[in-house]
């Protein structure tokens, strides 16, 4: 009879006690103790018999294992490829299990911009840069066009004010007369 099972890390141990004497022992306690190994190899020893009242027997072996769930499986994501990546699946390193829930197939699904590869980010990156740069020298040259300009029309219109006040006694200099800071 079934008197107990223990799960181990790497298997399980079930105890079968009898109820009746055999052999001259009250009961017979035996122990088997089913290792898991993903190997197809099986091996079974007798681990021990001391007094014929107690046995112990160690299966090594696939039939071990407890059986695969879909959470022993983790996905693996390949880098994008023309906006599109695979998802393949394979068994957790520290799992030991045999059979069950089959390893679910090769997917394909489309990369978001974000998930593109490091080439693609390092082009990307570049035209963003190389906008920006002109987008500034623009900026620069409009600025310096516009002060550029305010200056050569600064100086003609103190032209015109010293002619119309040329004529005039109290006449103490041109309107707005300062140094440049810009263009000189």
């Amino acid at each position: 009879m079934l008197s107990g099972v223990h799960e181990k890390s790497n298997g399980l141990t079930l105890h079968f006690t009898t109820l009746h004497t055999v052999a001259g022992c009250d009961s017979v306690t035996t122990n088997v103790t089913l290792l898991c190994n993903r190997d197809q190899t099986s091996d079974i020893s007798l681990v021990d018999n001391s007094d014929n009242c107690r046995l112990a027997f160690e299966y090594s072996g696939p039939f071990g294992c407890r059986l695969c769930k879909e959470s022993d499986y983790k996905s693996i994501a390949s880098s994008c490829e023309k906006s599109s990546r695979n998802i393949t699946y394979v068994k957790e390193e520290d799992v030991l299990c045999s059979g069950g829930a089959d390893l679910p197939p090769v997917t394909t699904e489309k990369c978001t911009p974000y998930q593109d590869s490091l080439v693609d980010s390092i082009k990307r990156f570049k035209v963003y840069v190389g906008l920006g740069v002109g987008v500034m020298v623009l900026l620069i040259t409009g600025f310096c066009f516009l002060a550029w300009y305010s200056s050569t029309l600064k100086h003609k219109l103190d032209g015109y004010s010293q002619m119309n006040y040329a004529d005039d006694d109290n006449y103490t200099g041109a309107v707005g007369e300062e140094k440049q800071f810009c263009l000189g």
